[in-house]
């Protein structure tokens, strides 16, 4: 019969021994965590996607793509852009202020629209382009995440490439952060005390 090769059969009790000394020292395992788990699907929805969740349960989300909706107290309330044929609404705050994006048809071709739904008024983000080109040129707007004071923050990505940075929308003005860069550049959220959280290619996550 074999034993075991020796640095197993230290390594186990090595174990063993730590194991002891931690009860002994009044050390006892943590208890199992049980998560439960809902179903959230929108009647007669093929898929429901949620993206975000504010502190009271309201969720948003999308079913069968083109559609969103806000999710709390087991209701569904879709909110409707015309001619929409993609949207994702990413982020929530507390008082119900949606940050997002969705593409629209305009004849045979679609615009990006990026938009902060506040209570059935829409506001369109991406206004300080418009006028001087066509939205399809235009460098479009991710909004990712959203405070209460209904700050926006996210990611920009310049036509016709592959470079983005990072912006804060506040008090109706846009803010970009940086030049363009190659790859991953944004900001994905951001508190109340306007902490942001964020990616930037080449550096990784930051604060």
């Amino acid at each position: 019969m074999s034993l075991g090769h020796p640095n197993m059969i230290r390594t186990a009790t090595l174990t063993a021994i730590l194991s002891s000394l931690l009860l002994a020292a009044g050390f006892e395992p943590a208890a199992a965590y049980t998560h439960r788990f809902s179903s959230i699907n929108y009647p007669d929805a093929l898929e429901t996607v949620i993206s975000d969740i504010n502190n009271a349960g309201q969720m948003v989300g999308t079913y069968d793509g083109a559609h969103r909706f806000v999710y709390g107290d087991e209701d569904f309330a879709p909110f409707h852009f015309s001619c929409a044929i993609i949207v994702h609404p990413p982020a929530v705050n507390e008082l119900g202020q949606i940050a997002g994006y969705h593409l629209a048809r305009k004849g045979w071709s679609w615009e990006h629209h990026a938009f902060l739904f506040d209570h059935e008024k829409i506001v369109d983000l991406n206004s300080p382009f418009s006028g001087w080109r066509s939205r399809s040129r235009q460098p479009k707007v991710y909004p990712l995440g959203i405070n209460n004071q209904a700050t926006v923050v996210g990611m920009q990505i310049k036509p016709g490439s592959l470079k983005t940075r990072g912006f804060i929308y506040e008090d109706g003005e846009f803010r970009f952060i940086g030049p363009y860069s190659r790859g991953l550049n944004d900001f994905g959220g951001i508190n109340d005390g306007g902490h942001m959280t964020g990616y930037a290619a080449g550096s990784g996550a930051y604060l």
